[in-house]
């Protein structure tokens, strides 16, 4: 009878507590990460041999914040300022971007309007999926009625880019790169994938392109097809060295290899 009443007395308690949980409010969910433009690494320069040095060099402030970044060499310096910890407008040495005015439709950038001298004149429109990861991107000129360039994102699920195709008018012709495979490092440059040399520099810290470092890639554009290979070295699991062996697979040029080296420095 002893050993009956202990059971039905443990029985009662846990009956209890599990009814006295049940009445309890439950816990509110975590709240949400605020968005900023806050960089979680913060890159000092990225050098690329063969290329103006550094081809790109940032300062930041005591939060993380890029104040200017330096592209090829001072070729353009821009200089950002901030609203509600989002990049609000840019200014520019160049004389074709002396000014970029970030958009917003919610926490999400979808557009950048860029001015010279005489005004506005260059309008970059930004889509996003239902994820919220950029789908497209759009060069337009303001008076103009066909596009300059459009840059159009597929993904893997895991959130990095898995193509990026580009088209150019006038002519249409088109550049497809498939990113085939990545490294389970963090990728520390993916802000730059949509950029051609001559583009302005549209930072959107807040958006996530490569998560990780692209290892292998296949570019085609036009008859011209090239597979390009990327090894890495890391510190703290970020790249500080990425050596490239590009090998041209179609085109004139096929059967020609090259190879690249870039290097990455933080502060």
């Amino acid at each position: 009878m002893a050993t009956g009443k202990l059971y039905m007395a443990v029985f009662v308690a846990a009956f209890t507590a599990l009814v006295s949980c049940g009445d309890k409010d439950p816990l509110p969910p975590p709240a949400a990460k605020p968005v900023t433009d806050q960089f979680d690494v913060r890159i000092r320069d990225i050098v690329v041999t063969n290329s103006p040095s550094p081809y790109y060099g940032f300062t930041y402030n005591d939060s993380g914040y890029v104040t200017s970044l330096n592209f090829a060499s001072s070729l353009y310096i821009y200089h950002y300022y901030y609203k509600n910890q989002r990049i609000d407008s840019v200014t520019s040495t160049s004389t074709d971007a002396r000014y970029l005015l970030y958009k917003y439709t919610g926490k999400l950038v979808t557009g950048v309007d860029q001015f010279n001298d005489a005004g506005k004149w260059l309008v970059v429109t930004i889509q996003y999926d239902q994820q919220n990861r950029v789908s497209k991107m759009t060069w337009r000129q303001k008076s103009a009625t066909e596009f300059d360039k459009v840059s159009e994102f597929t993904y893997y699920d895991d959130g990095n880019v898995k193509q990026l195709k580009n088209t150019y008018q006038p002519g249409g012709i088109t550049s497809v790169v498939d990113y085939e495979a990545y490294d389970n490092k963090r990728g520390v440059d993916g802000f730059s994938i949509f950029k051609d040399f001559w583009d302005h520099v549209i930072l959107l810290p807040g958006v996530k392109f490569q998560y990780n470092n692209p290892v292998r890639m296949k570019i085609v554009s036009g008859p011209n097809e090239r597979i390009i290979r990327h090894d890495y070295v890391y510190r703290d699991s970020l790249p500080i060295e990425r050596n490239s062996h590009t090998q041209v697979t179609g085109g004139p040029s096929a059967g020609q290899a090259f190879t690249g080296h870039t290097t990455f420095s933080y502060y």
